[in-house]
């Protein structure tokens, strides 16, 4: 157990990826393919005809678990960071091996958990045609969370710490990285009022390449021994993976062919009720939308694992010294405790995870000219089943916003507790962003990061519809002067 979690502490802390949503990128009237994310449907009322995404990219990461203390991203690269270690703990301050694995301990909070979340979009765009729009995406995305964790796991990794009882929770974790092939369509509905109706849905075809799922069934007991650790009897853990990654000990080197393993597909469902009586240079006078997003499966081709243990479980940092993938790991896990038999705890070939199933709600109105307030919010839903989960969020978003030039303000609570301040900017074909900029300038209790990056164009040719309505600045009439 204890290399398992260390494995997945190492994957976030090597990629520096889920945390916020790129709302800054993904709410505006210009945001193209990247608003499909929020809503299937928010593209049928756009103020142009094509937009374009040539590459873009992003990655976020968010932890309440661990910190650096009073440091931001750019101390942080150049290694001036200092990090806290959990006051819970009465130890002497020595010299520590391995900082990053010590565990934040926020006292406000019973539940400790990463998210993590990065992609790459490749070139891909979406066309409006007459009161359809079609959209087409090709994307590489890594998605990743760990939940539950026990505050008191972190205390192994301090070095002098009396504590020799640790109580490890129904902990769940989930690492996904695949590849996203995903169709869009969306359509105004005929009505009689004076609002457009629009449906939308986005089918993805999914290709997972590399995944870790990890779910701690019962809440047990283990205990510190010297240079180790001691599982009881009767734990029981789920433990599923697969990768492309693998370690050729006969050359002594590593081996990461991207292969596919397995299939998958997920759907997005969403409407949006907008008001188009705009004035001349206005996309709408005020939007709203709700969606439900990536409700689907993902079945792949790894190794499925119980791990259920009927007797004590000794394990010493030496048995795992020369483990460098996880299949080594399980291998060695297993020997140890079931007697020699190194296959014990596989179940199976193959096995199959849920999406980050949740609900998406955004308002966005016009308040004056090219000045916007959108409000926008992400619920999870919780699931039992092995899968992936995403991050709670609502957002205030104040933006500034024309065809080449864009500024936006996002203030986001993550997980309802965590406030952050973000800063996006668009101009021409260039933009960049982050929902947390303050991390990157402000010295802190630093515990998250995010940026997001790439070039985008919109059709220059205003989009025209036989049953589009006049703005009402063509409509004003002239009144006679008495």
């Amino acid at each position: 157990m204890k290399k398992i979690f260390s494995l997945c502490i190492v994957v976030f802390s090597a990629t520096f990826l889920y945390a916020q949503d790129f709302l800054g990128l993904r709410i505006g009237n210009y945001a193209g393919v990247h608003g499909l994310t929020i809503n299937p449907a928010i593209n049928v009322n756009g103020p142009k005809q094509i937009s374009v995404n040539f590459l873009s990219f992003g990655m976020s990461f968010q932890s309440n678990y661990i910190y650096l203390e009073k440091s931001n991203i750019l101390l942080a690269a150049l290694k001036m960071g200092k990090l806290r270690p959990n006051p819970a703990i009465k130890m002497d301050r020595k010299k520590i091996e391995n900082p990053l694995y010590y565990n934040y301990f926020d006292r406000r909070s019973t539940t400790y958990h990463f998210y993590s979340n990065a992609f790459v979009n490749f070139p891909s765009g979406i066309m409006n045609v007459r009161n359809h729009s079609f959209g087409l995406t090709f994307s590489d995305k890594f998605l990743g969370y760990v939940n539950r964790i026990s505050p008191d796991y972190g205390y192994y990794y301090y070095q002098d710490s009396a504590t020799t009882e640790m109580w490890l929770d129904p902990m769940k974790m989930g690492l996904l990285h695949y590849g996203e092939l995903a169709f869009n369509y969306g359509t105004k509905i005929p009505t009689a009022g004076k609002l457009d109706f629009n449906i939308g849905i986005t089918a993805k075809y999914l290709m997972p390449w590399d995944g870790v799922f990890l779910r701690n069934n019962v809440r047990k007991e283990t205990i510190k021994i010297e240079n180790g650790v001691k599982m009881p009897e009767n734990s029981d853990v789920d433990f599923n993976w697969v990768s492309s990654y693998h370690y050729d000990y006969a050359n002594d080197k590593p081996v990461y062919k991207l292969r596919n393993k397995g299939n998958g597909v997920s759907l997005d469902f969403g409407f949006t009720l907008v008001d188009s009586y705009t004035d001349e240079g206005q996309a709408s006078r005020w939007k709203i939308g709700l969606a439900v997003m990536d409700i689907g499966k993902t079945f792949i081709k790894g190794e499925a694992n119980r791990f259920m243990t009927i007797d004590t479980a000794i394990y010493r940092d030496e048995f795992f010294s020369n483990v460098k993938d996880l299949d080594s790991f399980r291998a060695i896990a297993n020997y140890y405790a079931f007697n020699g038999d190194m296959t014990h705890s596989v179940t199976g070939d193959r096995f199959s995870i849920w999406m980050p199933m949740s609900f998406s709600f955004f308002t966005d109105f016009n308040v004056s000219s090219n000045w916007y307030l959108s409000l926008h919010s992400i619920l999870r839903m919780p699931m039992k089943a092995i899968g992936l989960e995403k991050s709670n969020t609502i957002a205030l978003t104040a933006r500034i916003e024309k065809p080449n030039f864009e500024l936006a303000f996002p203030i986001i609570l993550h997980e309802f507790k965590y406030p952050r301040a973000g800063l996006f900017f668009r101009k021409g074909v260039f933009f960049i962003g982050s929902d947390n900029m303050t991390a990157w300038i402000i010295p802190q209790k630093l515990s998250g990061m995010e940026i997001y990056m790439g070039f985008k164009w919109s059709g220059n040719q205003e989009y025209k519809s036989k049953n589009k309505r006049p703005n009402l600045k063509r409509m004003t009439l002239k009144c006679p002067v008495w």
